[in-house]
């Protein structure tokens, strides 16, 4: 296994990641500013209420990269788990790494819409740090 493919052509990818922020923001400012004003975050002393209905999820496991899932199953009502950084917004995907959060930011406008959050979620963050047990 090969330890540093998140971070080969890393200079290239940091440089494509600047681009698609600056050209999501062009393309996508509508619907960024949409995503924004829509999340609501959640703290640890939220309580969910249950589903009024029982609800019987079906999960499909295949070898696929999460737009890939994403594009494939569109027809569904379809989640994908987002392993994020809990210290910046898009993890690395401005510094070029290659792992599941970055990848996503690649294919969408999620780092004009995280980055929005930097004050509010990600810097507090970092006073929490635990030795990373998040």
């Amino acid at each position: 296994m090969n330890r540093n493919y998140n971070w080969e052509n890393k200079e290239e990818r940091a440089n494509t990641a600047q681009k698609h922020t600056t050209e999501m923001t062009k393309r996508c400012s509508k619907e960024i500013s949409y995503s924004v004003q829509n999340t609501t975050i959640y703290n640890t002393d939220h309580a969910f209420q249950a589903l009024s209905k029982e609800v019987t999820p079906k999960f499909i496991v295949e070898d696929l990269d999460s737009v890939s899932a994403i594009f494939k199953h569109h027809s569904n009502k379809t989640a994908v788990l987002n392993f994020a950084s809990f210290k910046n917004p898009g993890g690395k995907f401005l510094n070029g790494a290659r792992a599941q959060e970055e990848c996503l930011c690649h294919e969408s406008n999620l780092y004009n819409i995280l980055s929005q959050f930097q004050d509010s979620f990600y810097t507090p963050n970092l006073k929490c740090l635990n030795r990373s047990l998040y």
